[in-house]
């Protein structure tokens, strides 16, 4: 539950290992060794800012080893590890088949269009890590289905909202952004934050896994849905090109996505259809309008995109000045 230890350690991990780079790279000449070097030493300092600052040593206690509890938390652990090989999959398996059926320069085309999706799946990241934690803890509450149901809500109508932002403001940045040699990357970024939505669905229903300690299910879809990633680009790739490798991870994901709904076996959480169809004709609205590309629709879909994000994140508007109000308060 230490979020600021947490934080503050995944900080310390990234800003030692890029000083610690370009000391061993660029002053001391190591190249590769010392890219691996930096590696190593920003983990260690991790490791060792981690157990000062929660004095570890005060739960190493070798007459409580309990080889039951081990052996229950090796069960649930080891699924995780082709887990953990199948999302790197799914992440590098499009530029691996791209650099052989097409070309390097196409890969650069991809990561540039790639840049955006994986801006808002970082910021997912950090919520996530506090959603896992949440479920994990109020499972058992009371009112477990209606508080679990409306945050999988408010944070999908969050980021869906970002997303149809993105995509609606793009065409007017694109060209500023962008060099124009990366100029097919246009054409793959709706796409891409598209897939990025039911990447956060597939987070959001990780969390209840997790709760339930059904890691076998989490690896299961997640391997599932990595062979359907390479599959479709590998189908796909000599007939359409780039759009293969963009296609295959939106598809990829929205399996996922659907495979995963089987969580309301265990947990009743409703579902919103009036709220599932604005973000859908809002998603598809802003990306037709994206590819026409027709400057008083860009337009248009932009305003409509900014009342939209208000509309449909009202609430949690009125929650978050709600706070701020307190705030003051508390502080007077």
């Amino acid at each position: 539950g230490d979020m600021l230890a947490y934080s503050v350690s995944s900080f310390l991990t990234a800003a030692s290992t890029v000083v610690l780079n370009v000391v061993f790279v660029a002053v001391l000449k190591l190249g590769a060794h010392g890219m691996f070097i930096a590696t190593m030493c920003g983990i260690a300092i991790n490791c060792i800012y981690l157990s000062f600052k929660l004095k570890a040593w005060k739960y190493y206690k070798p007459k409580l080893v309990d080889l039951s509890l081990i052996k229950e938390v090796c069960g649930y652990s080891l699924p995780l590890v082709p887990n953990q090989i199948s999302g790197w999959i799914l992440s590098a398996s499009d530029r691996t088949i791209i650099a052989k059926f097409l070309s390097v320069a196409e890969n650069g085309v991809y990561s540039v269009a790639n840049k955006f999706s994986n801006l808002v799946g970082t910021f997912y990241g950090f919520f996530n890590l506090a959603w896992v934690e949440t479920v994990s803890v109020h499972y058992n509450d009371s009112d477990r289905d209606e508080f679990i149901g409306d945050m999988m809500e408010t944070v999908s109508n969050l980021f869906v909202s970002v997303c149809v932002g993105i995509i609606a403001i793009m065409p007017f940045v694109f060209p500023v952004m962008v060099n124009q040699q990366y100029g097919n990357a246009y054409y793959q970024i709706p796409i891409l934050l598209i897939a990025v939505i039911f990447q956060i669905l597939v987070g959001l229903y990780s969390a209840i896994y997790i709760a339930l300690k059904k890691s076998s299910t989490i690896a299961r879809t997640t391997i599932a849905g990595a062979i359907i990633n390479v599959l479709v680009n590998l189908a796909l790739i000599r007939f359409i090109g780039l759009y293969a490798a963009s296609i295959s991870t939106l598809v990829s994901y929205a399996s996922t996505a659907l495979y995963r709904i089987d969580i309301r076996k265990y947990i009743k959480i409703k579902v919103n259809v009036k709220n599932i169809l604005l973000n859908s004709v809002a998603v598809v609205f802003v990306t037709l309008s994206y590819y026409f590309n027709i400057t008083i629709l860009n337009v248009a879909a932009l305003v409509i995109a900014c009342i939209y994000a208000v509309g449909i994140n009202w609430k949690l508007i009125k929650m978050f000045f709600a706070e701020i109000r307190k705030y003051k308060k508390e502080g007077n």
